[in-house]
């Protein structure tokens, strides 16, 4: 959460910095705008000027024009012709002057012209720019709020999926605690067996049940389970001496019948002969094989489990073949 409240934080203020540099950009454009009308409004003046300038030179030529007929009209006249000539002359040159002052003027306005082009041209080239780094900058800021949008629901989601979590192992602690008193209470055992097991704290050297000191992979527990049958409910214990308590115990309070296993004195039926049902199709291994025993090695290398472990656990559904599995009990 720290974090994503950082990166807010960071992404809110390129926000504002966004916001600032368009208010900045559009500042910048209107003032543009305002020197693009003054070229716009300079320029027309310029063309009307040059447009004056071009009418009084046509003027004049014309006035030319007409001071060399007025010239010629007056080489008829002998008398005049000198006076008259010289002074068509001077006109002629001053024509001639004020048609190079206004070449010069229109030349200079036709400069002025083409730098207020190149300036306006320049003007707009900058506009375009400021224009595109708007649109950026809009972008950038659009882009921005879609990231915030997309870390608030990254977030949304994170959470969602904590409270998923958190409500699962809830549960399974709930299941967890049921369980271990279902266990606690051994729900689904004989009556006896949990009088027995109520009672161990007052009779020392009570090992356990069989099926809690067992324990075997899922895909084998109906297997395992089956060879054992009901010898899965046995008792058992230290010595004989703890065994025969218990049964005491069991006939004063009539609390039913129980088998007890004592470890000093059970033995077992031997090793498992037959071998060659082991190489059946669909065999997998002696029970004692396929699991773990709790207490340790010498509850393991007891004789006691000897005769429940002489079947044969097997992939082929029960009832398997008479050639395929044995079974003795003690």
């Amino acid at each position: 959460d720290e974090h994503y409240g950082g990166r807010l934080k960071s992404i809110g203020e390129q926000l504002a910095a966004h916001a600032a540099e368009k208010k900045a950009l559009t500042g910048q454009k209107g003032q543009l705008n305002e020197q693009l009308d003054q070229l716009d409004d300079a320029q027309t003046a310029q063309a009307a000027q040059v447009g004056q300038l071009e009418e009084e030179i046509e003027r004049l030529e014309e006035e030319v024009e007409r001071k060399k007929k007025g010239i010629i009209d007056t080489l008829n006249e002998k008398a005049e012709v000198g006076v008259r000539l010289q002074r068509y002359d001077t006109l002629l040159e001053q024509g001639a002057a004020r048609q190079a002052q206004i070449r010069a003027q229109l030349l200079q306005v036709k400069s002025s012209l083409e730098t207020w082009q190149e300036a306006a041209a320049a003007q707009t080239a900058e506009r375009e720019a400021l224009e595109g780094r708007l649109k950026e900058a809009k972008a950038n800021g659009e882009a921005a709020a879609a990231a915030v949008t997309e870390a608030e629901a990254l977030a949304a989601g994170l959470r969602g999926r904590l409270n998923e979590a958190e409500r699962q192992v809830q549960s399974c602690a709930a299941r967890r605690e049921t369980l271990q008193n279902i266990a606690e209470r051994y729900e689904g055992y004989g009556n006896s067996v949990r009088r027995v097991m109520e009672a161990k704290d007052r009779y020392p050297g009570v090992v356990g049940v069989v099926a809690d000191l067992l324990q075997a992979e899922a895909k084998y527990e109906v297997a395992i389970e089956t060879a054992l049958g009901g010898s899965i409910q046995n008792i058992v214990t230290e010595t004989e001496r703890c065994a025969k308590g218990l049964i005491s115990y069991l006939k004063q309070n009539k609390y039913g019948r129980a088998t007890f296993l004592p470890l000093e004195s059970i033995r077992g039926s031997g090793e498992f002969r037959e071998t060659g049902a082991l190489r059946e199709e669909g065999a997998i291994g002696l029970a004692d094989t396929l699991v773990r025993v709790k207490g340790g090695t010498r509850l393991w290398q007891s004789t006691c489990w000897d005769g429940c472990w002489s079947s044969i656990t097997s992939t082929t559904p029960w009832p398997l073949p008479e050639n395929t599995a044995t079974a003795s009990a003690w």
